[in-house]
């Protein structure tokens, strides 16, 4: 069974923009049926987007998507978008608080 080859993604994108693709894999592929080739990229998540598409694309902090062509099974796990800890949360009302103390008691 010989298949000519094609074009498959996994792309991933921020939930308040799902056109802007922030990371995943796509590659192009052919096979004889024996042999295969795969030529293509990914891109990790840096916090611009990479490029814009219609294409479906998955949530930036959504879980791994499989996917396949007929030599080879696939996986992309997305990294999550850094949020600040609780502590450090916790910190900003104390400093906030310091600061505006110290601004009023030069007056």
């Amino acid at each position: 069974m010989s298949d000519p080859g094609g074009h498959t993604q996994l792309l991933f994108a921020l939930s308040s923009d799902p056109t802007a693709v922030t990371s995943g894999v796509e590659f192009f592929y052919s096979t004889d049926g024996f042999d295969g080739s795969l030529s293509g990229s990914f891109g990790g998540f840096v916090g611009v987007p990479y490029f814009f598409t219609s294409d479906p694309t998955f949530p930036q902090n959504g879980p791994t998507q499989f996917s396949g062509v007929p030599f080879l099974s696939y996986s992309f796990t997305p990294e999550a978008v850094a949020v600040p800890e609780p502590a450090t949360l916790m910190l900003l009302g104390p400093a906030a608080a310091f600061f505006a103390r110290r601004r009023f008691a030069r007056r």
